[in-house]
């Protein structure tokens, strides 16, 4: 497997540009799980030197066709891992990906990148021509040194793989046949399912490709995520068909009981190991469990945790027949797999639960418990109209999250500027959802629930769908017939937004909020919508020809998901101004990423009272399972 690194991924902003280089343009976030990675080290000029660049931590991961001058064939890549076992094979790859996930530079870790250049110059050969491929690969690495080749998204295409054709008996790959199968499996990764239907500028194509890719490689605040998944799911609904007493029936259709339960016995002890494997130092490093060892340690605490990991798990075969439902038309690959992202843990058979990658695992913290309250709403309204309730209570249940957390942060000492938020979502008294005025300046922040479907994210099959999505999300006209409370009878949300500072400008909000105030205004998704620099070119384009967020002393939009809107709050507590930190979107920030911006100022990165929930939460989940040799910080 090569040598093991540790810590935490840091997102990296990938750009793929020529089809024949496959290059991925990327920022790299600059958090990690225990402290803020900020650049300190350097002087005050180089760090604002680098700020400027957008291409500062540009990159691009090595394909077979740029090491060996050509790809490899897909029948002979599936018969090659066909020779191997699945389940060593697939074991050694969850260990490489925990490996880059919880490292702080992911995937261009030098543990990460020295264990793929290893590879490449341990292969050998029998053959004149293969030989003179080596030959080539090895002028390779003494030119590019040790170049990126493992990373997510060709992990987790290559774990799908191995599902498909691994043997069922035969030897483990050892590090040189790995990056092989890594180099062969990244020629194939940006390849679209279908032609798009339309015409696309070029803009609209960058796009799509940058979105398809910046999915990937993402990494969130270890504790910022689950005290988040805790605090957003653990109260009702305000109003809705999941209000009162309902929403307890919910929860038990969803979670089997409680959710709060389901939190403290299963997802916080998940979270947490998720951060130690890899690591095989540490006795949780392996990204394995055993049901009769955590009975046998555990008792019926053990008991419960594997079972609840088994609902996250599903059988080979079981996975073999979800993959099936998406292949390429040569037959062999297939199109942009998702069954480890909805099944996370593989069963292999002999009595072992394996989690094939933490950035899977962790998906549950945002969008799993999410999808088990959508499909219980569904088994007790229907598809139809228990899928829209839950689509518009979990809107409730974002804004009201967003709100509290607002006044949590007003209401630390050193607060800069003062909070406003309506006494209900949509009530009479709402000027946004969460609106920060300071003195030079105000800022709507305006929450968007709405989650972006699967076949416009993971696996989007044209770049014409995926655009359209987008589309649809930031423009969409309102529908003509009754509003019934969601984005999509009310319209795109940069209307939303416009139509909001529309009412400020007619003074609908005096004398709380002037209406000569300079507006700057954020839309806060609970999902990614992997902002860009591209994207926000082409917002702007498209405001300009719908005379959207046109209105005099009107700032950039800037596109902020769930963690970017706490660290503007953790900003903000810390006596910082976030209207000065936009303005600069103005100019030396524009239309640069708002993580990065977020990460170049550096100061705290948390709320206060982040930390000691997720402290009160961690010791819950540990009394639960009672002297378990759990990891005891983060």
């Amino acid at each position: 497997m090569g040598k093991k690194g540790k810590g935490k991924l840091n997102a990296i902003n990938k750009k793929r540009a020529a089809k024949s280089l496959r290059r991925k343009k990327h920022d790299r976030q600059a958090s990690s799980m225990t402290r803020a990675k900020s650049p300190d080290s350097k002087g005050a000029g180089q760090r604002s030197r680098d700020a400027t660049d957008p291409l500062k931590h540009a990159g691009w991961y090595a394909t077979a066709s740029m090491v060996f001058g050509k790809p490899v064939p897909p029948a002979w890549l599936v018969e090659r891992i066909g020779t191997y076992d699945w389940r060593e094979a697939l074991i050694r790859l969850s260990l490489l990906a925990a490996t880059i996930a919880n490292d702080d530079d992911g995937p261009r870790s030098p543990e990460a990148r020295r264990f793929t250049s290893e590879g490449i110059k341990a292969l050998t050969s029998s053959t004149p021509d293969t030989q003179r491929l080596l030959d080539r690969a090895q002028i390779f690495v003494r030119q590019y040194g040790e170049q990126v080749i493992a990373h997510e998204e060709g992990i987790s295409y290559l774990q799908h793989l191995v599902l498909l054709y691994g043997a069922e008996q035969g030897d483990a790959p050892a590090d040189a046949e790995l990056t092989l199968w890594l180099l062969g499996v990244n020629d194939y990764l940006d390849a679209w399912e279908e032609n798009d239907s339309r015409p696309l500028t070029s803009t609209e194509s960058m796009i799509a490709e940058l979105v398809k890719v910046l999915r990937f490689n993402r990494s969130d605040d270890a504790l910022r995520a689950l005290v988040r998944t805790k605090r957003l799911f653990e109260k009702p609904p305000s109003r809705g068909m999941f209000a009162g007493e309902k929403w307890f029936t919910l929860e038990k259709k969803a979670f089997g009981g409680p959710y709060q339960e389901y939190f403290d016995s299963f997802l916080m002890l998940l979270g947490i190991l998720s951060h130690a494997w890899g690591n095989l130092e540490n006795a949780h490093g392996m990204p394995m469990f055993r049901g009769d060892d955590w009975s046998r340690d555990l008792g019926a605490e053990g008991k419960s945790f594997v079972d609840k990991l088994t609902e996250l798990s599903s059988t080979r075969s079981q996975l073999q027949k979800a993959i099936k439902k998406r292949m390429r038309p040569n037959g062999l690959l297939p199109h942009a797999p998702t069954a480890l992202l909805h099944s996370p843990m593989v069963d292999l058979g002999n009595g072992a639960l394996l989690a094939t990658s933490p950035w899977n695992v962790r998906t549950i913290l945002r969008s799993g418990v999410w999808a088990r309250y959508l499909g219980a709403a569904k088994r007790i309204g229907g598809d139809k109209e228990g899928g829209d309730a839950w689509n518009q209570v979990f809107g409730l249940l974002f804004e009201e999250w967003m709100s509290r957390l607002a006044r949590t942060a007003e209401a630390q000492p050193d607060f800069c500027g003062q909070i406003i938020t309506p006494s209900a979502p949509g009530a009479a008294d709402e000027i946004e959802d969460v609106v920060l005025r300071e003195d030079e300046g105000t800022v709507f922040f305006s929450a968007k629930g709405r989650m972006v479907k699967e076949p416009v994210a993971r696996h989007a099959k044209s770049r014409s769908g995926l655009m359209d999505w987008y589309e649809s999300f930031f423009f969409k006209k309102r529908d003509p017939g009754p509003a019934k409370g969601s984005d999509w009878f009310r319209g795109g949300s940069v209307r939303q937004l416009s139509e909001r500072i529309d009412m400020l400008r007619a003074g609908n909000f005096e004398p709380r909020l002037s209406r000569e105030t300079i507006v700057y205004p954020v839309l806060v998704t609970y999902d990614m919508l992997c902002e860009n620099h591209v994207l926000y070119e082409w917002l702007e384009e498209r405001c300009r020809d719908e005379g959207l967020l046109a209105q005099v002393n009107v700032g950039p939009l800037t596109l902020a998901d769930v963690s970017d809107f706490e660290r503007l709050l953790a900003h903000a507590a810390g006596g910082q101004s976030v209207v000065r930190l936009l303005k600069l979107r103005e100019s030396k920030w524009k239309n640069r990423r708002l993580e990065v911006q977020l990460a170049d100022a550096g100061g705290p990165r948390r709320l206060p009272p982040t930390e000691s929930d997720f402290e009160t939460a961690k010791n819950t989940a540990i009394a639960r399972i009672k002297a378990a040799a759990m990891p005891r910080t983060l």
